[in-house]
């Protein structure tokens, strides 16, 4: 695999080749086939959890390279266009400079309809069956008739229209003064004018007579608002014959579902939603699979024939005196519990077992020797990058030190680095790094989120120390949230939630058919803490107050109680 040297390479989907997106992808347990459809679907996620490599995987460049490799025939029936808006274009500001906000809001979509024009493009030009089969000459007629502009002879129709909407963003970027001026002798090009019109000259060709564009806009959040209202109008549209929307977008962001007629679009009947972040609890869950996966075919280029376990093995001191642990407390759950079906006593070794290794450990020992693929699956907070990061400096570092391509990753490799990413997550807290690398960020704030993550980590240590029911529970709620709470809490947590030190998620409440919002911090935190990255189901509920008090460095007062209906958790004044 020459394209690089290291299996788990990491770096932003958009910067890899495509030979190797190709290679190392994983359409399992991903949702990844729901994007081949004429649904309407938008992904969200952190960054690093996919997204931009799902729809990269499903656009029709990647495709077309795809089936030349395998030496079989191109599937058009779906043609995904890849829109990437993490580009200099979408951080410019003119339309801010314009009072009229109709003009602001035409030239966010004309510049917003360019790119996707430029996008299709580029996807399609490289296509020897589309090129051999569309009449070149009617296309540029057509084209010229209906949108009134002229194309630029090329023997590629494709490489004219690329042509021709850079020559239309350029007019715009070269607009240096008296913008609304030269705006208004600007013929603006809407999605209806311009897009549609060409899609609709591409399906003359008989290859693509029966084919779906799917328009896969990548990195939404960075639109401005009339271009995300544009893209949610375009959701509502009724006929999903000729196109689709797939829109990725950092959940952190909260997407706006309101429409630029003034309505808004509903999940479940505009729209599916796929959530990239997945569940990390057990061997069977969705993400460990796809952990699983990822790695074992990434190591396939590499060491053929090794599984993840087998490549990241556990400490063997570790496994030894966990299973002292296990069995200890299994004989004591035998002696006083000598009824005790088996799912009772599984259940309780499950709770007991790793919480006994963690507290019995001597007081000065050094932290717990952390390896194996199970704590780097549960490091990774369930998202991808967070997993290839660690696994990539681990492959360096065991490459380094035998200059040979490594057969595994030593535990002591596996330690250092799981030690070091983690104290650098807590060196970022500690400088207050935060200010100097999100300009939203002051350095109030970032001592306020360094001062949070601190009291949330020694109220988790005390939890394991000592609480009795669920003493592994490294995941959190918020309660008793107001209108003046909110507005000093969740300013802090986005900046936190940017810089990926802290997740937010939903699931089911205790209360029966309800849905909670609940928040996990990176677990590669919890490392340097000595704590146990493998946490259980529940969550501590954390009083809005407490966490405003927690900003100035109060700890949070740590209170169980039990109740007819089970174990509470709350931590309060």
């Amino acid at each position: 695999m020459s394209e690089f040297n290291n299996p788990f390479e990491y770096d932003a989907a958009a910067n890899l080749p495509l030979e190797v997106i190709e290679k190392v992808y994983i359409e399992d347990h991903n949702y990844s086939r729901f994007i081949l459809s004429n649904r309407n679907i938008y992904l969200l996620g952190e960054r690093g959890s996919g997204k931009s490599m799902m729809l990269i995987y499903n656009s029709f460049k990647l495709k077309s390279v795809i089936a030349e490799h395998a030496g079989t025939q191109l599937n058009s029936n779906f043609i995904g266009i890849h829109v990437p808006c993490k580009r200099p274009l979408f951080n410019k500001t003119e339309y801010e400079l314009l009072e009229d906000t109709n003009l602001a809001a035409l030239l966010s979509e004309h510049y917003f309809v360019l790119v996707i024009l430029h996008s299709l493009g580029g996807e399609l030009e490289a296509s020897k069956t589309i090129n051999e089969q569309l009449l070149q000459s009617d296309f540029y007629s057509d084209f010229e008739y209906i949108i009134g502009e002229q194309l630029p002879r090329k023997d590629n129709c494709f490489t004219a229209l690329k042509m021709f909407a850079q020559k239309q963003l350029n007019h715009i970027e070269q607009v240096q003064s008296d913008i609304e001026k030269t705006l208004v002798q600007t013929t603006f090009y809407s999605f209806h004018s311009l897009v549609i019109p060409v899609l609709e000259l591409i399906k003359s060709c008989d290859a693509l007579s029966s084919s779906h564009f799917m328009i896969m806009i990548d990195d939404a959040h960075d639109l401005n608002e009339f271009q995300i209202k544009k893209i949610n109008s375009w959701v509502s549209y009724r006929d999903h014959s000729l196109f689709s929307m797939k829109v990725a977008t950092a959940d952190v962001y909260k997407h706006d579902m309101q429409t630029d007629f003034g309505g808004c679009i509903v999940e479940g009947h505009d729209f599916m939603s796929i959530n990239m972040e997945k569940n990390l609890q057990g061997a069977n869950s969705p993400f460990n699979k796809l952990a699983k996966d990822i790695i074992e075919r990434r190591l396939s280029f590499f060491v053929p024939n090794v599984t993840a376990e087998e490549f990241f093995p556990t400490n063997p001191k570790l496994v030894s005196d966990i299973e002292k642990c296990r069995l200890k407390i299994s004989k004591t759950f035998d002696d006083e519990n000598p009824n005790a079906t088996a799912k009772q006593k599984n259940d309780y070794l499950y709770k007991k077992t790793r919480v006994a290794y963690f507290r019995n450990r001597a007081t000065k020992a050094n932290r717990p020797p952390y390896s194996g693929f199970d704590i780097l699956v549960h490091a990774s907070t369930g998202v991808i990058r967070n997993l290839l990061a660690p696994c990539y400096a681990m492959y360096d570092l065991a490459y380094s030190e035998s200059q040979k391509t490594p057969d595994h990753i030593t535990p002591k490799i596996q330690q250092d680095i799981l030690m070091e990413q983690s104290e650098k997550l807590w060196t970022q807290l500690r400088t207050k790094k935060l200010s100097n690398e999100l300009i939203e960020c002051t350095e109030q704030q970032a001592a306020s989120i360094h001062n949070f993550f601190e009291c949330l980590g020694d109220l988790f240590t005390e939890r394991l120390k000592t609480h009795d029911s669920e003493p592994r529970i490294i995941t959190f709620t918020i309660s008793g949230m107001t209108d003046e709470y909110r507005a000093m809490i969740e300013p802090a947590f986005n900046i936190a939630r940017k810089a990926l030190l802290l997740y937010e998620r939903s699931g089911p409440a205790k209360d029966s058919g309800r849905r909670e919002t609940y928040y996990v911090p990176n677990r590669m935190l919890w490392i340097a803490r000595g704590l146990d990255p493998v946490g259980q189901h529940g969550r501590v509920s954390l009083p809005a107050k407490a966490i405003i008090a927690s900003f100035e460095g109060k700890t949070f007062p740590y209170i169980e109680h039990n109740s007819s209906l089970g174990t509470q958790q709350e931590i309060g004044f």
